[in-house]
């Protein structure tokens, strides 16, 4: 294990917590962005499943737990690989949309989709789509790296190996990208496009994970996290109206 990350204690009483924070994500991904698709309840939906999701880790780790809230390091360890390749998923993302998708079958359904999200979260106009693309990519980036990395796989961290904790906290980051994807994509193109672009999330979390672990910082994850973000908010905004 790095000795730039410390594990947080490992006892049953955290247990529930921490199977909670795996799946709940996906469970208030299912109802907001599913089941109150389009409508009035899609915005409170999302506004009060992110706020329970993004409190229940600092309430557990500092309030429960007693362990100070190192969430924040001054280092800029890690933030030339989080750069890099970041710049290398934005990249590849923006290739693979603009030349081998955009167009096609695959994503036929998709501006359509959108534009239901959109209505129901109120952020159906150019400006308005910019200024949720900078929560997503900026703030909503962070918040996921805080989650998933510094909670999620930090307690897993001290339960099991490094391998076993990049897993599971990997395939539960997926999991509500499953469900978001699924919305987007044709039910014919599941195995072929949803289940395959799942795995890339689930590649990226597990690349953050071991960001994160040798360099016992958020930053260099956040980073690539941010551009990983640049490049679905890009493709949205083609969706709409064009680049």
């Amino acid at each position: 294990m790095s000795d730039k990350l410390q594990p947080f204690r490992a006892q049953r009483s955290d247990l529930f917590i921490l199977i909670l924070a795996c799946v709940f994500p996906s469970i208030a991904t299912y109802v907001y962005f599913v089941v109150f698709s389009g409508k009035d309840g899609m915005l409170p939906a999302y506004s009060v499943s992110k706020i329970l999701q993004f409190s229940l880790p600092i309430l557990w780790i500092v309030f429960a737990q007693k362990h100070p809230f190192d969430l924040v390091k001054k280092t800029s360890e890690g933030l030339f690989l989080g750069l890099l390749s970041g710049l290398a998923i934005v990249g590849g993302h923006l290739v693979l949309y603009f030349y081998f998708l955009k167009g096609t079958a695959v994503l036929a359904g998709a501006p359509e989709v959108l534009s239901e999200k959109l209505d129901g979260l109120g952020m159906n106009s150019p400006l308005k789509f910019c200024f949720l693309a900078i929560f997503l990519s900026v703030i909503h980036s962070l918040l996921e790296e805080y989650f998933w990395r510094w909670y999620v796989f930090r307690q897993l961290r001290g339960w099991m190996g490094f391998n076993k904790a990049m897993l599971i906290s990997s395939l539960g980051f997926m999991a509500h990208h499953v469900i978001v994807l699924n919305a987007y994509l044709p039910q014919e193109y599941f195995l072929t496009a949803t289940i395959p672009l799942s795995i890339c999330v689930a590649i990226g979390g597990a690349w953050w994970c071991w960001l994160y672990e040798r360099t016992g910082s958020l930053w260099g994850p956040w980073l690539c996290h941010f551009w990983a973000d640049v490049g679905i908010v890009i493709t949205g905004y083609d969706f709409m109206w064009g680049v």
